[in-house]
């Protein structure tokens, strides 16, 4: 039983094609997507490379896919900001 419940929650969650091209399409002109991870349990984590983590963050709450993503760290370097979120998604 738990094997199908795992694939079912997969199946019914967005691909990872479809979360990246939400995500590019999000992101700021001058932002750029460093790294990203889906976990088995939903978790989406994605590392952004940012001039404006305050903008970063208000376009991605505009995509409701992306909305539950959280700000979990920020490191500063080279005149800017690499923005880690991460949130489960629906």
């Amino acid at each position: 039983m738990q094997a199908r419940d795992v694939l079912g929650a997969a199946l019914a969650r967005p691909g990872p094609a479809t979360l990246l091209d939400g995500a590019a399409a999000a992101l700021p002109k001058e932002d750029m997507l460093a790294r990203a991870a889906l976990r088995e349990d939903g978790t989406l984590e994605l590392e952004v490379v940012t001039s404006d983590p305050d903008a970063l963050r208000s376009a991605l709450r505009r995509v409701p896919a992306l909305a539950p993503l959280r700000d979990v760290r920020q490191r500063e370097g080279e005149g800017r900001t690499r923005v880690l979120l991460r949130g489960v998604l629906p």
